[in-house]
């Protein structure tokens, strides 16, 4: 490809045309593009001159203000990407982003202490920076403001950025008055590192905030504030909502000695979950505080599971309790459904005042502290006070270190009122003198179940029973942070005694619901859970069968979050809906069957897709059964089979004869190192009708990757699948002995595609065995760009370097009609780098809708291979102005040895390239001022490609 003689070519066209009506047209190539980023604009940086050019060349800006230049860089585009090339730049102002823009950073040092500032705007994401302070050393706090601050907006994404040596935030989540709030908001995989304050700070009205995978490390270790954090959610106020659905998952913290980890001073649906915390002063903490001292409602349902924390009994600063949750001081409002579990607590709390602990509930009023490992506490190992309607199970408390006085497994204090608590199946180490105390004060009633009651002293009112029924798994935790479970809303427990039933069984547990409350029997009729939390009552049904049956009789739960099942057990659905974003998970298990519920969303509607999560997941499991349920209305995944290591593989799942009906994204995804997945008959229907999404599946094998192992042996068969208008009915980006036989593909924008697709854009080997046939696709021809029905295409890198075939690919005995609503530019049957492969016995109907065969009866070998013939070169001109928002574009410049098959257009890119005409020369009018990508796609007869494109700015 001779690109500059396409740029020259080009050029030509618009001083001949000599246009007019304030319309500038550029050509995009450019052969100093960079290879791993596709941009809109580019920043530079030589010799103290900032530099700024479209990715044409044009030059925006050309000075010494970085502040300036970027300014310049940002007001240059309403979409697309901007790249900052290495360099330092010295932002002494803020700089304002706007919606749809993607910052990426190459090598690229931004120094200021207010950086970007992302206020009312949408889709901003920023990634590949090292942010910092301009000072030697960090500061003292100087305002309430971020490095980076979000405000009032939507969907932004902080990602793969390091900061450090900063005064203040790093990422400042604000509000600025009661009508602002700000969605879905992502910081992941960024690094936070020697600070002076927060690492990312989260204010009122946030929701759906994602702080995910980060690492936070030496945080005012030159102790020049009083408090600092790693996470915090700021206090909340009597005017302004609380934040809602916070994600504070998969981060490392590490040295504060001066304050906490992580902390929230006022937030409902907050999910602490798998964080690893390492000597903090204050490791967790979550409770209740308002700017006004007061406290009209109660916030509600946190959720900390699966952490590691471990302090330094040696610090010479000393360190608090590991895990804190305290409501408004005193009982003014507790703090309500509380999930304390699985979480390790080590070698924390250097000495003991009145309210300290491995983990410590103060003014709370429901809840579960479940399977915790506490190790080498100082004093005491659970702390509750004014901590009403509790479960406290299953904990291993050992090695406690005296402080002063006895050491205490469980201490319960009541001030203000009567307190209860069900405590039983814990373990405790010879060090824990008492097993459980209670100081005077209030009567402290606590249910004892397989506890020994002398070693329970003090104010208690007991009441001792004897359960041979462990609440949960007795297994010992590990060390390192368990898969979290599920939260504990445990108002109204009843553990009842079984004295006098030796032969109760197991193998059976029964969930039913009446009015507002959940109850739990086994098999026998012994009641287990009585309460009003879905969450735990599945939770102890799931902990308590073995080897037997969960049956959830006819109603609607509520699941907050996940439950994690077990081997060896089956769930059965009688007229049960189980409604939430993420229900099951299945991890590390096998032989587990699900069948006959109906799975929904909790929203009225499906939204937009929030995570990669399904309605089930399963995660290194084999022998597994989802089989005769419904899924309807969930954004995400309704299965979701995933790896999330190299060491993960799942093995002999099916998926067959379940119901996916009206959801955002995916019915079954299918992800790496997966191998004899069964995915058929099924009905998947109606698939992100609201156009919610850019892409959204029936079926779809994700992504595959040079360092994991592809999946192989997967069959999706017999499936039912109709009305995907965004994109594609059965997908699959890396699989081998992969079989699509027998499904019918109705109404579906692109009904098969089958594609070598690597994540991380490299491609050692081929994929090969590939059978589709059978297949009944039936297209619309009143609808738009429905693409060719049967795609396969072989791997190819983004840079065009890299190219792997597709190995024994058969395509045979299909039936195709109605398909492809531009057929004379894309074949029905449209492989790609697919050499030797057999396609056979189609059937293509006429496109008039006559049902006239046109058969390809005999096999046809080599017919679709890639031939070693010069890719075509596509070049963009243009004929003429026709209006004042309108031109006419002309391909027939566009080059090919062996012919031209097709040309498609797209008239604007930020959205991925997808067709918006068709045809050698086409007009399109612009729908108003604005900046405006034009693609045309050339495709010649063997199916190789290439693309130009041109910038439109209309004024």
């Amino acid at each position: 490809m001779d690109v500059t003689r396409k740029t020259t070519s080009l050029f030509m066209v618009c001083l001949l045309l000599g246009l007019s009506l304030g319309t500038a047209i550029s050509s995009a190539a450019d052969t100093t593009a960079s290879e791993e980023t596709n941009y809109t604009i580019r920043i530079s940086k030589d010799s103290g001159t900032t530099l700024v050019q479209t990715s044409e060349g044009a030059v925006v800006y050309n000075g010494n203000s970085d502040v300036g230049a970027i300014k310049a860089a940002v007001n240059a585009i309403n979409q697309g990407t901007i790249l900052i090339d290495s360099g330092t730049y010295m932002i002494s102002s803020p700089v304002s982003l706007k919606s749809n823009i993607e910052l990426v950073g190459n090598n690229a040092v931004l120094k200021g202490y207010k950086i970007f500032t992302i206020s009312g705007a949408t889709n901003v994401k920023i990634s590949g920076f090292e942010f910092t302070g301009p000072d030697q050393l960090y500061g003292s706090v100087g305002s309430s403001s971020g490095l980076i601050n979000i405000m009032n907006s939507k969907n932004c994404f902080i990602e793969s950025n390091t900061f450090h040596n900063f005064r203040d935030y790093g990422v400042n989540v604000a509000v600025g008055s009661t009508s602002h709030s700000n969605e879905q908001i992502t910081i992941r995989n960024n690094e936070f590192l020697d600070y002076g304050y927060a690492g990312v700070m989260i204010w009122k009205q946030s929701y759906h905030i994602y702080v995910e995978d980060n690492t936070f490390k030496n945080i005012n270790t030159r102790k020049v504030n009083g408090n600092a954090y790693g996470v915090a959610v700021a206090k909340g106020s009597n005017s302004y909502k609380h934040p809602e659905h916070i994600y504070i998952r998969h981060n490392w913290i590490e040295n504060n000695p001066v304050w906490e980890g992580i902390d929230s001073h006022g937030a409902n649906h907050v999910y602490i979950q798998d964080n690893t915390v390492i000597d903090c002063k204050v490791p967790i903490a979550v409770s209740y505080q308002t700017n006004e001292g007061t406290y009209p409602l109660p916030v509600h349902d946190i959720v900390i599971t699966g952490n590691y924390v471990k302090g330094n009994m040696d610090s010479p600063d000393k360190q608090h309790s590991g895990i804190h949750v305290l409501g408004a001081r005193n009982y003014a409002q507790p703090y309500t459904n509380i999930n304390v579990s699985g979480n390790t607590i080590m070698d924390v709390n250097s000495w003991l005042v009145s309210d300290d602990g491995a983990i410590v509930l103060r003014d709370v009023n429901g809840g579960i502290i479940d399977n915790n490992r506490i190790i080498g506490v100082g004093g005491t190992g659970i702390n509750l006070l004014n901590a009403d309607n509790l479960v406290v199970q299953n904990n291993d408390i050992q090695s406690l270190k005296q402080i002063s006085g006895y050491t205490k497994g469980i201490e319960m204090s009541a001030v203000r009122k009567s307190f209860s608590t069900t405590i039983r199946d814990n373990k405790y180490g010879s060090s824990v003198d008492n097993h459980g105390f209670a100081n005077s004060g209030y009567t402290y009633s606590a249910t004892l179940v397989n506890e020994m009651q002398s070693k329970f002293g003090g104010s208690l009112s007991l009441n001792v029973l004897t359960d041979t029924t462990p609440a949960t798994s007795t297994v010992d935790p590990p060390l390192t942070p368990p898969e979290p479970r599920a939260p504990g809303d445990a108002d109204e427990t009843v553990i009842e005694p079984i004295s006098g039933d030796p032969g109760m069984t197991n193998s059976n547990i029964s969930i039913s619901r009446d009015a507002d409350t959940t109850v739990v029997k086994t098999g026998k009729g012994t009641v287990i859970y009585s309460g009003t939390s879905d969450d735990a009552a599945v939770s102890t049904a799931v902990n308590a069968v073995e080897q037997g049956t969960v049956t959830f009789n006819e109603g609607t739960y509520s699941i907050n979050s996940a439950v994690a099942l077990k081997s060896d057990i089956e769930l059965i659905g009688e007229n049960a809906t189980l409604q939430g974003y993420n229900i099951f998970q299945l991890r590390d298990v096998s032989n587990v069957s699900i069948h006959g519920f109906t799975f929904s969303g909790p929203d009225e509607e499906y939204t937009a897709r929030a995570s990669s999560t399904g309605l089930i997941d399963i995660r290194n499991s084999e022998n597994c059964l989802i089989e005769d349920n419904v899924f309807t209305n969930f954004r995400d995944n309704g299965v979701n089979i995933i790896a999330s290591s190299a060491s993960d593989h799942n093995k002999e799942i099916t998926i067959r004869n379940n119901e996916f009906l009206d959801f955002g994204y995916t019915g079954v995804m299918i992800g790496k190192q997966a191998k004899n997945i069964v995915v058929e008959d099924n009905t998947i229907r109606n698939i992100d009708i609201n156009d919610l999404n850019v892409h959204s599946f029936g079926i779809a094998v994700a992504k595959a990757s040079s360092t994991f192992q592809y999946s192989e042996y997967i069959y999706i068969r017999n499936n039912t699948i109709e009305n995907n208008p965004g994109w594609q009915g059965i997908d699959s980006h890396g699989a081998n002995y992969l079989f699509i036989e027998d499904n019918e593909v109705t109404d579906c924008k692109i009904p098969i595609s089958v594609a070598h697709v690597n994540d991380d854009d490299r491609y050692p080997v081929p994929l090969h065995d590939l059978i589709v046939s059978g297949n009944q696709i039936k297209g619309n021809f009143s609808a738009e760009d429905e693409h060719s029905a049967i795609t396969v295409s072989g791997g190819n890198n983004r840079a065009d370097t890299v190219s792997k075939a597709y190995l024994r690919a058969t395509v045979s005995g299909n039936n195709i009609s109605d398909s492809n609503n531009w057929l004379s530019e894309e074949t029905a049957v449209l492989l790609h780098n697919v050499p030797n492969a057999v396609v056979e016995n189609n059937t293509v109907f006429e496109d008039d809708g006559s049902q006239t065969p046109e058969e390809t009866a005999d096999p046809i070998e080599d017919e679709t291979e890639t031939s070693l013939d010069e890719p075509p070169v596509a070049i963009l001109g243009i004929v003429s102005v026709v209006s004042e928002s309108g031109i006419e574009f002309d391909a027939t410049g566009s080059l090919d040895d062996t012919g031209i098959a097709s040309y498609s257009w797209d008239f604007d890119a930020s959205n991925g390239i997808q067709e918006d005409a068709t045809g050698e020369r086409v007009s399109y009018i612009f729908p108003g001022t604005g900046r405006f990508m034009v693609t045309l796609t050339v495709t010649d007869t063997n199916g190789q490609q290439d693309t130009d494109t041109l910038n439109v700015v209309m004024n």
